[in-house]
């Protein structure tokens, strides 16, 4: 079972001195009366989610100039490299994109790059409300190593592909492999490798994103791209009413995540990451303080749900119907931003 002492003293060990004294100082330095709320990766004692208080929306002074906006980003990123255990974050995090509703209110995502190779999966991003004050910080990125790793290829792009399609079983030289370039990616031991992603069409039932070792020709890991399902699922909420909504089957489990909502958009692809449009996502902390946090899950789509996370899904399906049909608002930023949500906080 889940054992939340253990999981807590794991992420304080693996805070540096920078990192606490960071957070002191952010912490001081807070004067607006709502607490500053940090969570740690346990596994690595990066950033996961800083919260700064409640966005201020719909201000006279409100500020819609989004270039203005990416330098304050930019600077908050500089100002807590030390809590956030990143060296150069205008080296080490790379804007994919960045975008503004009709409030103000900006969203930037970054990309974490080393030595100038991205590092597959692993992104951050900032929010700022409507007078530029960074409201909101999430992460999901790896700490970077001491020293650069490799980043020469020994091997040559249609050497990862065949050895790709080897370990499918499928024939050589197939027109179905598209390469996306080197990435570093993690294998089962938490290092980084250099390595080709490819993506492999077999057939309808077999798309694969394989990482291909760029020394050895080694297959690292893959992930299938063919998607799952969306089922009708229903469960009993707080008030024990049944509530019907939508669920991800993977596994042969399923999850509090609408792909639906607020972009209907087959084919639908909610995992392995949580996507930052389209979807809702319900999140379970296991009564923890920011410690472990998973998908509210269930072994059947009509019964088992915990509760909190059935009223929680019904919640934020209501809230966005009623942007959409009061507003024809797509979702909190009217460009289809993904809800996040959290229940069963400790």
């Amino acid at each position: 079972g889940y054992n939340r002492s253990k999981h807590a003293l794991k992420a304080k060990s693996l805070l540096s001195q920078e990192q606490r004294d960071r957070l002191a100082s952010l912490t001081a330095a807070n004067t607006d009366g709502n607490a500053i709320r940090v969570q740690f990766n346990p596994d690595s004692g990066t950033v996961n989610a800083i919260k700064m208080g409640v966005a201020r929306i719909g201000s006279p002074s409100a500020s819609f100039d989004l270039e203005r906006a990416e330098m304050a980003a930019a600077r908050f990123l500089d100002d807590q490299r030390d809590l956030l255990a990143l060296s150069e974050p205008s080296q080490e995090l790379r804007l994919k994109e960045g975008w503004m509703d009709e409030l103000g209110v900006k969203h930037f995502r970054y990309q974490q790059m080393i030595g100038g190779i991205p590092v597959w999966s692993q992104e951050a991003s900032v929010h700022l409300d409507g007078e530029d004050r960074v409201y909101f910080f999430s992460g999901r990125y790896t700490r970077p190593p001491k020293t650069t790793p490799r980043r020469v290829a020994d091997i040559s792009a249609a050497a990862a592909a065949d050895s790709a399609l080897r370990h499918l079983g499928v024939p050589l030289h197939t027109d179905s492999v598209a390469h996306h370039g080197l990435v570093f990616v993690g294998d089962d031991d938490g290092q980084l490798r250099l390595a080709y992603r490819l993506t492999v069409n077999a057939a309808k039932d077999s798309r694969w994103d394989y990482f291909v070792d760029a020394r050895s020709a080694e297959v690292i890991k893959r992930v299938s791209l063919v998607m799952n399902a969306v089922v009708n699922a229903s469960g009993v909420d707080l008030n024990g009413v049944r509530q019907n909504f939508i669920a991800w089957e993977a596994g042969g489990r399923y999850g509090l995540i609408d792909p639906t909502m607020p972009l209907d958009d087959p084919p639908y692809q909610p995992l392995p990451e949580i996507r930052t449009t389209g979807n809702i996502y319900v999140l379970d902390m296991f009564y923890t303080d920011w410690v472990q946090v998973d998908i509210s899950s269930s072994a059947s789509p009509t019964s088992g749900w915990d509760p909190a996370g059935v009223s929680m899904m019904a919640s934020v399906r209501k809230t966005l119907r009623y942007f959409a049909d009061t507003f024809g608002r797509r979702s909190l930023d009217d460009n289809n931003l993904s809800v996040v949500a959290f229940v069963n906080q400790g």
